[in-house]
């Protein structure tokens, strides 16, 4: 999810350099590349519909785009954080919800095809987008395309909980940091950041230009980000990233707490703090750069096994549909 709205609200006041494709590996910085926030649809294409190894082959594909095995350390996600229960639950919902979904159009193909009955693309385009929606990249996976990249000579860090964490705690001034994920801009480490955009391009990020064009200081930007809504805690009810960044301009502090502390005694933010949040997640993730790895409880392998069944079983429905349209072909040529 990230810091909700933050795109488009920095967009208003700060135009970012395009990179363009050509020019990616002309820069010799060194970059700090977060495999999930920068690559997530082409990890999803590619272990839906391919064997394990394809899919490593087409995801390293991706990344070397962003650099050689001399430039890049390739960082990816480790287990669950306590700080992001609540969101890792939401999102197991959403999964299970378009789970059930798939399984009904499923159901609704297998019928058609068996009996013979009239198919639309939306038959099976209803199966297909379920399945999209309910994608996850399991551990084993992860852990599989570690030892690949290794193998190849790569660089790869596997962070204890989250990606972006780990890079934060690593992150140097001249650093590079490649990813999609509007969360990298909270952590007071990151002073570059390449967010990866449609047509092989990257919308290049400079932190100090961007805060010489929001009049905000590099904690001011953190203290921001802690109060926004993202994947550790909600923002206070109606207030976005605009009316936030409009408070915490005019709190000074060399400490992101303390900006957080004065936010919270705003008037316009205690009259509507109903649940009186006081961010402690969001503090310390993106200023402690700390999280607390939760033991698995199963649910989420659960739901990845349902998933691996319904992609199976569509496999098997896409075949005999094709087996059949053979036979139809077949016997009218034959006629």
């Amino acid at each position: 999810m990230g810091l909700t709205g933050w795109y488009p609200f920095i967009r208003k006041k700060y135009e970012p350099v395009v990179l363009h494709p050509t020019t990616l590996n002309t820069i010799p910085n060194r970059r700090l590349l977060d495999v999930l926030g920068t690559c997530y649809r082409v990890i999803r294409d590619s272990y839906s519909h391919n064997p394990e190894d394809v899919a490593h082959g087409r995801l390293e594909k991706e990344i070397s785009r962003f650099g050689s095995p001399q430039q890049l350390r390739i960082f990816i996600d480790g287990d669950q954080s306590l700080e992001k229960r609540a969101t890792a639950l939401e999102r197991e919902r959403i999964r299970t919800k378009a789970l059930d979904r798939t399984t009904k159009s499923l159901e609704t193909l297998e019928t058609r095809v068996v009996t013979g009955s009239r198919l639309k693309k939306r038959h099976f385009s209803d199966v297909r987008s379920g399945l999209a929606s309910s994608f996850y990249w399991s551990k084993e996976h992860r852990m599989g395309f570690a030892q690949y990249m290794r193998d190849k000579g790569w660089i790869v860090i596997e962070a204890e909980t989250e990606a972006d964490v780990a890079i934060a705690v690593e992150a140097q001034d001249d650093d590079i940091v490649i990813s999609a994920d509007s969360d990298m801009l909270a952590y007071e480490t990151i002073k570059t950041l390449w967010r990866p955009v449609s047509g092989g391009q990257a919308l290049v990020y400079s932190i100090p230009a961007l805060l010489q064009s929001l009049g905000i200081t590099r904690t001011q930007l953190t203290a921001l980000a802690v109060v926004s809504r993202n994947d550790y805690n909600r923002n206070i009810a109606s207030l976005g990233p605009a009316t936030n960044y409009g408070i915490i301009k005019n709190i000074p502090g060399t400490d992101p707490r303390d900006i957080v502390s004065a936010y919270l005694l705003e008037d316009k933010v205690r009259s509507k703090n109903k649940d009186t949040e006081k961010f402690h997640n969001a503090l310390s993730v993106f200023v402690d750069r700390q999280q607390t790895k939760v033991v698995d409880s199963g649910s989420q392998s659960d739901i990845q096994v349902r998933y691996e069944r319904l992609s199976a079983r569509f496999e098997d429905v896409c075949a005999k549909h094709k087996e059949s349209k053979k036979f139809q072909l077949q016997t009218t040529q034959s006629r």
